[in-house]
């Protein structure tokens, strides 16, 4: 049986660090970019299913053998040996936990462990013995943990879990033998069932303890204290504070940062405090707040290694939309051409391109509204001759607002593009005469929605959910400064 409880405690633990802290390993004292909430409910829920499986496989484990002495009043000291001890069943425990400001308390109440093993008596003088079968139904009626979540300075600032607390009552052991004279025997059962009542009262907690101990600490050493986003970028998930305990969940704040793992230049953007805790997120028993700093830092480093550049030809547009850039139009389709003849009249039978690349670092804001990003582009606009050769037409300074949204399903992040508003501000250095802003702002914009609605705007991002976790009920909410997303985390059986 202590066996048993070892192995819940241990699954529970490495389960409680993964969910709650899984993306904060390590105290980094900065404003927070991401929170995580996690209620008590994704405990409750999964813990039960890590009871019944743990327990199913214990069913065929062999205990350590039981050996004592019983004092008969007719035939005076009788040794006793308890061999081949195994659990054959169990009654499924009533599991929950508590999280309150001050304390996490778990509970498991009214539970039953059925052993069966051999049992063996003999006389110390007389060398009388006997043996037969004996099964034991141990009840445990109550075990009661209270665990702390902190930091630990010692080992580099991460999680730790530590028990506070613990306390077991075991309100029985009932003890039958079968075999030999065990009708006889059975008179005198009492003194093994407090001996096996009072060793588990005693181990239960011990084992507890010792595992936090060892599993924890072990659990939380092992975990990374960054994720890669792919193309170089890393994201920065260190606690920025210690885990904080509410009523009802535990909360985690996290760094957020996005930096280029080959160039680590840290953004001058600084997020914005987190709003209250939203009704919308009540039912759910995982969410995670993302700010839209997280998304500003990315688009910080992405323009700080220079990548936010790029060319425009014919070839990097849909098929439909190539023969726009034309300075001679096709027949009976509009070009570059026919809306700046001046363009047409000295770059005939040629093609348009155009070189970008942001001015600054683009800001991107989300709001209950959709998500926004903002941002300044320099552009040379040049045009290839028949020949191949290249002449500049002008330079362009254009701000573009994108408009977008962000949803969430079971299985994946979704990030859509809904709307592109270019506004053109300056036209220098032209060699084709005037050109006329607010023209070619519609130019661009109607430019922009061919290309919304011939390509694919949203993309999926997999959600990264471990295995044998499953989320269900996923769903996103968008606020002032942040987006939420929430779910439930299950156990498959």
């Amino acid at each position: 049986m202590e066996s048993s409880i070892r192995s819940v405690v241990i699954r529970f633990l490495v389960f409680f660090v993964c969910v709650t802290c899984v993306l904060s390993q390590s105290y980094y004292s900065s404003p927070a970019g991401l929170k995580t909430q996690t209620k008590e409910k994704a405990f409750n829920g999964i813990f039960k299913t890590i009871i019944s499986s743990v327990f199913r496989n214990e069913t065929q484990k062999t205990m350590p053998d039981e050996t004592g002495s019983m004092k008969m009043s007719f035939l005076g000291d009788v040794d006793y040996k308890i061999t081949n001890i195994r659990a054959t069943g169990f009654k499924q425990p009533e599991v929950k936990m508590t999280i309150r400001p001050d304390k996490i308390s778990l509970s498991l109440t009214d539970t039953r462990f059925t052993l069966l093993g051999q049992w063996t008596y003999s006389h110390r003088w007389f060398g009388v013995s006997d043996s037969g079968a004996v099964n034991v139904t141990v009840t445990v009626s109550a075990v009661n943990v209270s665990l702390a979540v902190g930091l630990d300075s010692v080992s580099g600032g991460r999680p730790v879990v530590t028990v506070s607390g613990c306390s077991a009552n075991v309100s029985g052991a009932a003890i039958r033998l079968s075999g030999g004279a065990s009708w006889f025997y059975n008179l005198f059962t009492g003194s093994f069932g407090k001996s096996v009542e009072g060793k588990v009262q005693t181990d239960v907690c011990a084992q507890i303890r010792r595992t936090v101990d060892v599993k924890a600490t072990d659990a939380m050493a092992s975990l990374p204290l960054q994720r890669d986003l792919g193309d170089g970028l890393v994201v920065d998930l260190r606690l920025v504070s210690p885990p904080t305990l509410r009523e009802g969940y535990v909360e985690c704040l996290h760094n957020g940062t996005v930096y280029d793992r080959n160039n680590p230049v840290m953004t001058p953007i600084q997020p914005w405090p987190f709003p209250a805790t939203d009704e919308s997120t009540a039912l759910s028993s995982l969410s995670l707040w993302m700010s839209d700093f997280v998304l500003g830092s990315c688009a910080y480093a992405l323009y700080s290694r220079g990548a936010l550049r790029s060319t425009i030809t014919p070839s990097t547009l849909p098929l439909p939309m190539r023969s726009f850039l034309n300075t001679t139009c096709p027949r009976e389709a509009a070009c570059v051409g026919s809306l700046f003849p001046q363009i047409a009249s000295i770059y005939p039978n040629s093609v348009l391109e155009a070189g970008l690349a942001a001015a600054g670092s683009p800001m991107v804001s989300i709001s209950p509204s959709g998500l926004q990003v903002v941002t300044t582009l320099n552009e040379t606009v040049r045009v290839r001759r028949a020949d191949g050769s290249l002449a500049t037409v002008c330079n362009i300074v254009v701000n573009i607002t994108v408009s977008g949204s962000i949803s969430m399903n079971d299985r994946e992040i979704k990030v859509g593009i809904t709307q592109i508003q270019p506004n053109v501000t300056s036209v220098t250095n032209s060699t084709v005469g005037t050109i006329n802003n607010n023209d070619l702002s519609t130019a661009l914009e109607s430019l922009a929605k061919q290309h919304l609605q011939m390509e694919k705007t949203e993309k999926g991002f997999p959600i990264p959910v471990p295995k044998p976790f499953q989320l269900k009920n996923g769903q996103s909410y968008m606020l002032n400064k942040c987006v939420v997303f929430t779910g439930d985390i299950e156990m498959s059986p």
